[in-house]
């Protein structure tokens, strides 16, 4: 870093890179419940409290992206990262391979 001080908080410049990221994000407690989720989130699960109820491969959205979903660790005190990893491109190539 060359020293300059930022204008923002840092708490508030991770809630707003938090809030704008383009892909579902939310963070879990260890049962699975939505502590905290983006817009991208919400967008695409409106009113899911639970995680556990999304599958974890594959899942079509609004049928027209395709996301693998992961966890990841991010507290002593169970909390995870819960976030959607986009596959719609490697999903479409797989079908085109078997329709060959």
């Amino acid at each position: 870093m060359d020293g300059t001080t930022l204008a923002v908080e840092p708490a508030d410049l991770v809630g707003s890179l938090f809030a704008l990221i383009p892909i579902p994000v939310a963070i879990i407690d260890s049962q699975g419940q939505v502590v905290m989720s983006n817009s991208t989130f919400n967008d695409f699960f409106p009113n899911i409290g639970n995680v556990n109820r999304i599958p974890r491969h594959e899942v079509s959205v609004n049928g027209t992206s395709t996301f693998d979903f992961e966890s990841v660790p991010l507290t002593d005190q169970g909390l995870s990262i819960f976030f959607g990893r986009e596959i719609t491109n490697e999903v479409e190539l797989r079908h085109q391979l078997v329709h060959m």
